[in-house]
């Protein structure tokens, strides 16, 4: 009968593929959990690697920008204000000499690839009245880049670095544990208008 432990069965998911052309290898910008892809656009282009990585400074710092992965052609193009770039923004054609707080973005360019990711850091100038100081505790630095001060609404981009002890002391003139992208805004239903 049906229920004799003689008779094996064993499903097998079987299917096939019928090519509709040449495979082209392609980025899918769009995530479509569940239906059918979408087109696909061209393959991005390599990432930039930036030397040093964010950090403070006392007076100039020097970064290099480099492509991750290199291809004929490509370019990068930076951006010092935070901005995304684009097509438009400076062309990178030799390391560049920060004086100032900058916030640095880049992303590579090439023909027949979509643009890279765009790479991000935060370059900080110390104040000579902060460059010996330090604390038993973590340090923070959250800079919107002379964005004015924070409103209720909306979020307003800035850059968080977040410089965590070393053998029990935290220096502003030691590289950042943590240096990310954030939104900041003032709280406070009754005291959010009081000076903070």
């Amino acid at each position: 009968g049906l229920t004799s432990s003689d008779i094996l069965l064993s499903p097998v998911l079987a299917a096939s593929t019928t090519p509709i052309g040449e495979p082209v290898p392609g980025y899918f910008a769009l995530p479509t959990p569940r239906g059918v892809n979408g087109n696909s656009t061209p393959p991005l282009a390599g990432g930039v690697v930036l030397s040093p990585p964010g950090r403070t400074f006392t007076t100039s710092i020097t970064v290099t920008l480099s492509e991750g992965s290199p291809l004929p052609g490509a370019q990068i193009r930076y951006t010092l204000d935070g901005s995304l770039p684009d097509e438009s923004s400076t062309l990178y054609t030799s390391p560049l000499t920060l004086t100032a707080n900058s916030y640095l973005r880049a992303r590579v360019f090439a023909a027949g690839r979509e643009p890279g990711p765009v790479t991000g850091a935060a370059y900080h100038r110390l104040d000579a009245d902060v460059v010996n100081f330090s604390s038993n505790l973590p340090v923070f630095i959250i800079d919107n880049f002379a964005g004015g001060s924070f409103p209720q609404d909306p979020l307003i981009p800035t850059v968080m670095s977040i410089h965590e002890p070393v053998a029990g002391r935290a220096s502003l003139t030691n590289a950042p544990h943590l240096m990310t992208r954030a939104g900041m805004k003032r709280r406070g239903s009754s005291t959010g208008g009081q000076p903070k």
